[in-house]
């Protein structure tokens, strides 16, 4: 047998403090008894209680106590094994790193918020493997597919625009690596997910997506930024915006969401196209997308899972509950000599004053 949650154990140090209660509790009742009178009088008195039944009161309330301390720390016992198949759907993120997406249009930053809202998606897989590539002039793999979301995570947290040190957009040459890393298997199970604002320095994009179309890849855009447009700040050595990127010609470099190339890309392919919005009501509609998707199997195994068994102590604990409640400190059989009633009335105990 095993405790599940073995930390409610330290309840126990409540039960001595119970039995200290219950001694005081005791000891204050006698002494308050023998300020009332003289002891033989005490005794017709409280002859109709039990001190015996009042002790099992007591024992059955403290029992009771210790089965529920043991039914919270859930004990377990015995194995059921359970077979379980893994299926899901292997996702790429392919995400911009550009100096583009640096824009502050989207606050804190264009890629400040893909990278949030790729945490967010990954917050809603449960079974799916997921892989990342992050593309500026040229496309990096920085992790390949997997079911470990917490390195997931750490791999994204550590992604700016300076991860790869070619500065452009190729996207197409994003989606290009995103093939070749899925697996060889044939099926309707892959999916791309491209964070970017959709400025293109190197073409062949549709080229791309009508690739990823024939093996069967959906290619789901979200768009990040603003159609209106927004300048590119230039950051110091402390990460802080010093200047606004230029023309040669000396004008303000303006970065615009391009929402139709994103738009092309995602009807190419079968998949669809999302802005991405401060609340992120776009996530949840990418997961429903996800959900109705085929799914491939990854592999099977046996887990074994210990089978609880709390039930048993918590039913003991209420019985005895119910029991202490049931039990009534009274004496029940018939009153002994000690206990019938002085003369001067029906059943009533009269104190003489012996002052006369």
């Amino acid at each position: 047998m095993i405790f599940k949650e073995s930390i409610y154990f330290w309840l126990f140090f409540i039960i001595p403090v119970v039995i200290l209660i219950t001694l005081y509790g005791v000891r204050r009742r006698r002494r308050f008894t023998k300020v009332l009178g003289e002891q033989s009088l005490l005794k017709k008195v409280t002859c109709g209680v039990s001190p015996t039944k009042r002790f099992w009161k007591n024992f059955l309330l403290i029992a009771a106590i210790c089965f529920l301390i043991i039914a919270l720390a859930r004990p377990q016992m015995g194995v059921e094994k359970i077979h379980i198949k893994r299926k899901g759907v292997d996702i790429f993120l392919l995400l911009d790193t550009s100096l583009s997406m640096s824009a502050q249009d989207i606050k804190p930053d264009r890629l400040t918020r893909a990278k949030m809202w790729v945490e967010s998606l990954i917050d809603n897989l449960e079974t799916d493997r997921v892989g990342i590539i992050a593309f500026a002039g040229k496309p990096f793999l920085q992790c390949p597919l997997t079911m470990d979301y917490s390195a997931c995570r750490m791999l994204l947290g550590i992604l700016n625009e300076g991860t790869i040190p070619v500065q452009g957009t190729a996207i197409g040459d994003a989606i290009n690596l995103a093939i070749k890393s899925f697996p060889e298997k044939k099926g309707y199970f892959k999916v791309i997910i491209l964070l970017t604002d959709g400025e293109d320095h190197e073409g062949k994009v549709m080229e791309a997506a009508e690739a990823a179309a024939e093996e069967g890849i959906k290619i789901i855009t979200v768009g990040i930024g603003s159609e209106t447009g927004e300048p590119l700040p230039i950051k110091n050595e402390v990460g802080n915006p010093s200047e606004y990127k230029k023309s040669k010609e000396g004008k303000l470099v303006m970065s615009r969401l391009d929402a139709a190339i994103l738009e092309s890309i995602a009807q190419k392919t079968g998949g669809a196209f999302f802005t991405a919005t401060s609340s992120g009501f776009e996530i949840g509609k990418v997961s429903r997308i996800l959900d109705k998707m085929e799914k491939e199997e990854f592999g099977e195994e046996w887990l074994e899972r210990y089978e609880e068994r709390f039930e048993y102590p918590l039913l003991f604990s209420i019985i005895l509950l119910l029991l202490e409640l049931l039990l009534t400190d009274r004496v029940i059989s018939p009153p002994s000599r000690h206990c019938e009633p002085t003369k001067g009335g029906r059943g009533n105990l009269i104190v003489q004053n012996n002052d006369d």
